[in-house]
């Protein structure tokens, strides 16, 4: 009677694992984050970032992430996102306009000494098997850009 048991337990953790692995998969998404080091962001420094292949086409959500520290000087920046993807030829570049504190200056971002910024941006439309290359750099005067941590993009296909 005991072995009967623990092989349904075993059984029961390993449909659990599998169902919690088709869970992860389902809405295939991808994230890369680059960390920008304590020099400040050079206005001419290219964050490039590579996705795929894709395991799926279809649309792709995607959010533009920034994390910063106390050295961040503005309530606001303006970075620019520009995407390429091989071999269907979607392209396209957009500029972020993103707001880091509320009317009063208070910080907005998620976090105590630094702080996570999720911004969305208009959905691509990616064919299985792209890759997708994304440059991502700030468009302020100031250079070097500090407090700056990292800058990242996640992507994740909607249509599944």
């Amino acid at each position: 009677m005991a072995r009967s048991n623990s092989t349904a337990a075993v059984l029961a953790a390993l449909l659990t694992a599998a169902a919690m692995q088709a869970c992860m998969q389902a809405g295939h998404t991808y994230s890369s984050y680059k960390s920008m080091g304590n020099g400040g962001w050079l206005r001419e420094d290219t964050v490039a970032i590579d996705f795929g292949p894709m395991m799926h086409g279809g649309q792709y959500a995607e959010e533009l992430g920034l994390r910063t520290d106390s050295r961040y000087p503005f309530m606001e920046i303006a970075v620019i996102v520009d995407q390429q993807a091989r071999p269907s030829g979607f392209s396209r570049k957009d500029t972020v306009y993103a707001s880091l504190t509320d009317s009063n200056g208070h910080v907005t971002g998620e976090g105590i000494s630094h702080h996570q910024y999720i911004f969305n941006m208009p959905a691509a439309q990616l064919a299985k098997g792209d890759t997708l290359h994304v440059d991502i750099r700030h468009n302020m005067r100031r250079s070097p850009l500090k407090g700056i941590t990292d800058v990242g993009l996640t992507i994740k296909n909607t249509d599944l």
